[in-house]
C-alpha cells in the first residue's frame, strides 16, 4: 500500500514547490487548486497525508476538514498557515488534525512532519487491515473473502503447520494451497533477512502467548520455493475464538520488492556521485566521521588523501562538458585499479576526488598516493582524436586521536594539496602544522599581486558564448553571455577557473566586473557590428551586488556609448542571490526600472525555496548545468529541468539551459518546452574582434 501526500492549496507556485520538494524525496504527490476538487477526488482507501492551506477562496481548510469528517473519510492533516493564523490553527488541532506548519516553513521540518504522519497513516489502516482478517477468518464466508484480499495470507494451527494459502500467497511462495497443507510454515514461507541472509525466527509462540499482532524486520525477503527473493512487508496476529483462546495464527504480507529497489535507488542517489558512482561528499564525511571516531578508541591510524587533477578545466573549457565528464569516469577507472577495496573513494565535486585509506601507516600511504600520481601522468586522454594530457596533485593528512573533525583534517589534507599544485603539480606532499599556512599565504599574495598587474595592464580578454531561442520558428542568437579571460605574462590565455577563486578572496571581483560592462559598453559596436540587434549577458559577483556605487556607474556607462538599455542582462547565480537577497532584490528593481533585464543564473544549485522568486523582479531563469547534463539518464535531472520549467513559465519567467552539451539534450529541451540553451553542443565560447584588450 503506497502513500500519497496530497497538497490543496490555491496558490500555483505553493503548490509547484511543495511537489518538487518532496518528490525529490521520493514521495508520491498529487497536487489540488481548491478543497472541492480534493473532496470530490479522495477515496477511502487512499492513505497517506493532507497538507492543507487553511485561507483559501470558497471552501476554507477548516471547512474540508469539516466535510472529510462528516463522511468519515480519516487522513491525517497539518495545515498550512499564515502568521496570525494561530487561533485557526488551535481550532483546527481541536477537530482532529494532526499538525499545522507556518509560512514561510523550513523544509527539512516541514518533510520530516509529513513522513512522520504518512507513516502513522500507513500504521494504523495496518491494524484495522490485520483486525478485519482476524475477524473474517471466523466468518462461514472466510475462504471467499480471502480469496479476494489483495494482500498475501497464510493461515496455521495452534501446532504451526499450513492450513490455508490465498491465491497471492500462493504465488509469491510458490506453494499451491494443498501442496502446502500440513507442512510447517518455515517450509513454505520461508523468509530471511536481506542483509545477513540468515534466516528470520517468526516468533510463533510469542505471537500466541502475548495474544497481538506482531511485526516482522522491515528488511524481510521471502525465498520462494523455486529460489526467487520477493521483498516483503508483514505480520502476524493470533486467531482467536470467542473466548479468547488461540486457535492459530494468521500471517499477512505483501510483495513490496519494486517500492523497496525504489527507495534503495533513492538512497543511493543520496549518498553517490550520478556521474562516477563513487560516494559522494555527505557520505564520505560520514564515513571520515567514523574513522576519526574509531581512531580515537584503538591505536590504528588512518591517512585522508585530496586529490585534485591538474588541468582538467582546460579539457572542460575547450572540449565540452561531456569530455570532462568521459575524462572524470576513466580517471575514476584507473584510481579504483590502485587502491584497496576497503578504502573509500569519494568525489567531493568538480575534479576534487578525497581517499580515505583505511588502517593505514603514512610510509604505505605515500607509497599508494605517489602510485596514483605516477598512473595519472603516464594516462594520456583522447578525445575526438585530440591528445590531453593531465595530472594530478595529492595532498595527505594523518587520522590519529589528535585528530580534531573531519572538517579540520580535510583542511589539512587540502593544504598539503594546494602546496603540491603550487610546487608543479604531479606530486604528493604530506601536511606538516606551522609550514602549509606560510607557503599558502604567500602563494595567495602572489596571485592576488598577478590578478591587480593584469588589471591595471588591461591583460584581460572579453570572449562571448550565444544563447540560442529553442522556439521552433525562431531558432537564432538572441543574447551572447561575456566571458572572461586573463592573459599573462607570457602571453598564455589563463581560464577564470584559476584565477576567479583568488579575485573573490582578496576582493578583486568588482574591479573585474566593472572591467566587463565597461569594455563591453565601449566596443558593443565594433564587437556586434553584424548583429546589433543581439543582447549581451553580463555576470556579476556577489562583491558588486553589494557595491551601493554600481548602478551609477552603470548609468555612467550607457550615457558614454550607444548601447540601447534593453540589449543588456545581468546575471547572477542563485546561490549569491540567497546570499545577498536584500541586495539582489534592489539591484534587480533599479536597472529594471532603467531597461534592462535580469537573470538568476545557476537555478536548482542551491534551491530551498521558490518563495524568494515573488520578491525579485527575475527575466530569465538558467537551469543548473548539471541538471541539464544529466537529464537524458538520470531520472532526478530530468523531473528537476521539466519541474523548474514549468515553475518558470507559470510565474511569466523565460528559460535557459545552460551546459547543453548534445543535439540529445537539445531536442528533449524542446520537446519540454525550455525557452533558450546554451552550450558546447551550439556553440563553444569564442574570443571577441578586435585586440582591444
Amino acid at each position: 500500500m503506497e502513500a500519497t501526500l496530497f497538497v490543496v492549496d490555491d496558490d500555483q507556485a505553493v503548490r509547484s514547490a511543495l511537489k518538487l520538494l518532496f518528490e525529490a524525496e521520493g514521495v508520491v504527490v498529487e497536487t489540488y487548486a481548491s478543497a472541492e476538487a480534493f473532496l470530490n477526488a479522495y477515496k477511502a482507501d487512499r492513505p497517506g497525508c493532507l497538507l492543507l492551506d487553511i485561507r483559501m477562496p470558497g471552501m476554507s481548510g477548516l471547512e474540508l476538514q469539516q466535510a472529510l469528517a462528516s463522511r468519515q473519510l480519516r487522513i491525517p492533516i497539518i495545515f498550512i498557515t499564515g502568521h496570525g493564523d494561530i487561533s485557526l490553527s488551535v481550532q483546527a488541532i481541536k477537530a482532529g488534525a494532526l499538525d499545522f506548519i507556518e509560512k514561510p516553513f523550513n523544509d527539512e521540518l516541514l518533510v520530516n512532519r509529513v513522513q512522520g504522519a504518512m507513516a502513522y497513516d500507513l500504521r494504523c489502516r495496518q491494524k484495522a487491515k490485520e483486525r478485519e482478517a482476524a475477524l473474517l477468518l471466523g466468518d462461514e464466508r472466510a475462504q471467499e473473502t480471502l480469496h479476494s484480499i489483495g494482500d498475501a495470507i497464510i493461515t496455521t494451527s495452534i501446532s504451526g503447520t499450513v492450513e490455508y494459502l490465498n491465491p497471492i500467497a500462493a504465488q509469491l511462495t510458490g506453494w499451491t494451497a494443498y501442496e502446502a497443507y500440513g507442512r510447517p510454515l518455515e517450509q513454505v514461507f520461508n523468509i530471511i533477512n536481506e542483509q545477513s541472509s540468515e534466516p528470520i525466527d517468526l516468533a510463533l509462540d510469542d505471537c500466541i502467548k502475548q495474544g497481538s499482532p506482531i511485526r516482522l524486520e522491515g528488511d524481510t525477503l521471502l525465498v520462494s520455493r523455486n529460489g526467487k527473493p520477493f521483498a516483503i512487508e508483514d505480520s502476524a496476529a493470533p486467531i482467536l475464538n470467542s473466548h479468547g483462546e488461540p486457535l492459530g495464527i494468521v500471517v499477512i504480507f505483501k510483495d513490496v520488492t519494486e517500492q523497496r529497489q525504489k527507495t534503495k535507488d533513492l538512497t543511493h542517489h543520496a549518498t553517490h556521485d550520478p556521474l562516477t558512482g563513487l560516494v559522494n561528499r555527505r557520505e564520505f564525511e560520514r564515513r571520515l566521521e567514523r574513522a576519526i571516531t574509531a581512531s580515537k578508541t584503538n591505536t590504528t591510524q588512518h591517512i585522508l588523501c585530496y586529490i585534485d587533477l591538474d588541468n582538467f578545466k582546460t579539457v572542460n573549457d575547450t572540449a565540452g562538458h561531456a569530455a570532462g565528464d568521459e575524462l572524470l569516469q576513466q580517471v575514476v577507472t584507473l584510481f579504483m585499479g590502485k587502491i584497496r577495496e576497503r578504502d573509500t573513494l569519494a568525489r567531493l565535486g568538480g575534479d576534487e576526488f578525497a581517499l580515505l585509506l583505511d588502517n593505514c601507516p603514512l610510509q604505505k600511504a605515500y607509497e599508494i598516493a605517489s602510485e596514483l600520481v605516477a598512473e595519472i601522468k603516464d594516462y594520456q586522454f583522447l578525445w575526438q582524436d585530440k591528445p590531453f594530457q593531465i595530472g594530478a596533485s595529492i595532498g595527505l593528512a594523518a587520522i590519529d586521536k589528535a585528530t580534531e573533525s573531519g572538517a579540520y583534517v580535510i583542511d589539512q589534507a587540502d593544504s598539503a594539496c594546494y602546496i603540491a599544485k603550487q610546487q608543479g603539480g604531479n606530486r604528493v606532499e604530506v601536511y606538516q602544522e606551522g609550514v602549509e599556512s606560510l607557503v599558502q599565504h604567500h602563494g595567495e599574495i602572489m596571485h592576488a599581486a598577478t590578478l591587480s598587474s593584469a588589471l591595471e595592464q588591461d591583460r584581460l580578454l572579453l570572449y562571448k558564448q550565444p544563447i540560442i531561442s529553442l522556439l521552433p520558428d525562431h531558432k537564432a542568437i538572441t543574447r551572447h553571455e561575456l566571458l572572461v579571460r586573463l592573459v599573462d605574462t607570457k602571453g598564455n590565455i589563463v581560464l577564470p577557473g584559476a584565477f576567479i577563486p583568488v579575485a573573490e578572496r582578496h576582493g578583486l571581483m568588482a574591479a573585474i566586473d566593472r572591467w566587463v560592462i565597461r569594455t563591453a559598453f565601449q566596443h558593443y559596436n565594433t564587437l556586434f557590428a553584424q548583429t546589433n540587434t543581439a543582447g549581451i549577458a553580463i555576470n556579476l559577483s556577489a562583491n558588486s551586488l553589494n557595491d551601493d556605487s554600481l548602478p551609477e556607474f552603470i548609468r555612467q556607462q550607457f550615457a558614454e556609448s550607444a548601447l540601447p538599455r534593453d540589449q543588456v542582462c545581468f546575471e547572477v547565480t542563485e546561490t549569491t542571490v540567497l546570499q545577498n537577497l536584500k541586495q539582489a532584490s534592489l539591484f534587480a528593481e533599479t536597472m529594471k526600472n532603467e531597461g534592462c533585464r535580469f537573470t538568476l543564473d545557476r537555478f536548482g544549485s542551491g534551491i530551498s525555496s521558490f518563495n524568494y522568486l515573488k520578491k525579485i523582479p527575475v527575466d530569465y531563469i538558467k537551469i543548473e548545468g548539471s541538471f541539464v547534463c544529466g537529464m537524458l539518464h538520470n531520472p532526478v535531472d530530468h523531473a528537476m529541468v521539466e519541474a523548474i520549467n514549468h515553475i518558470g513559465h507559470s510565474m511569466g519567467i523565460h528559460t535557459i539551459a545552460e551546459w547543453a552539451e548534445s543535439e540529445a539534450v537539445i531536442q528533449r529541451l524542446t520537446e519540454l518546452g525550455v525557452d533558450y540553451a546554451q552550450g558546447h553542443a551550439l556553440s563553444s565560447p569564442c574570443p571577441m574582434l578586435g585586440s582591444y584588450a
